[in-house]
């Protein structure tokens, strides 16, 4: 169970998110792997490795923990 205070954080920093690093939740969450996401981005590989690394420290989730996260929460952040 997350814990309210936890909720807060994790929504504070989907906020924040810029609509590149939303794109490639958005695109892990799909299932597609990082050379997919950068395919179809149209951006280096390494760009959305450091896209998903950032995003897993902050969130402090592994890559699969945050395209759940996402999943879970597509209705709640629609921006995402």
């Amino acid at each position: 169970m997350f814990s309210m205070q936890r909720i807060r954080a994790e929504a504070a920093v989907l906020i924040r998110l810029s609509p590149r690093e939303r794109q490639v939740v958005r695109l892990l969450a799909n299932g597609l792997l990082n050379k997919q996401i950068a395919h179809h981005l149209r951006i280096a590989e390494r760009t959305v490795k450091g896209h998903i690394e950032k995003l897993a420290a902050e969130l402090r989730m592994n890559r699969i923990q945050l395209a759940t996260f996402r999943r879970k929460n597509d209705g709640l952040t629609s921006f995402f």
